[in-house]
């Protein structure tokens, strides 16, 4: 939705709904609302915004560099106590369903053919352990 154009640059907002995981057997649907640029004259466009998912997630606990389920680590080895160890929450099928937030920055270019865009971007999703990066396409129409 753009909010401002001024020139050559639009200000817009943009609410990108999306599946990702399912290339792992996973299903995690997420929602972003981006506050961008785009360049009306070259099409390149420059975004960040929060973002909201939900995924299945499981306590997993490191112990010689490989991660365990409280119970795959007692029957590995029953006299390691799983609260001495680090932990951390991983996806995983077997777990319970969270709700997780994200800062998301995407910079991309659109391509037009009359009322038709077709956005491409590329993103990363920084977090405090892992870095994250993609690909999207879509399209949105002008009326």
């Amino acid at each position: 939705k753009q909010y401002l154009n001024e020139g050559n640059v639009q200000a817009l907002f943009e609410f990108v709904p999306m599946v990702s995981g399912l290339d792992q057997g996973l299903f995690i649907p997420s929602f972003t609302i981006f506050n961008g640029l785009r360049n009306n004259k070259n099409g390149l466009e420059f975004a960040i915004g929060p973002s909201v998912n939900t995924s299945k997630q499981v306590l997993k606990y490191e112990h010689e560099g490989t991660f365990y389920t409280r119970n795959e680590l007692i029957d590995e080895d029953p006299l390691i106590e799983p609260s001495d160890l680090e932990s951390e929450w991983k996806t995983d099928s077997r777990g319970t369903v969270r709700l997780n937030s994200y800062i998301v920055i995407a910079a991309g270019y659109s391509f037009k053919s009359g009322k038709l865009n077709i956005p491409i971007n590329a993103f990363v999703v920084p977090a405090k352990d892992n870095l994250r990066f993609g690909l999207s396409v879509g399209f949105n129409t002008r009326r």
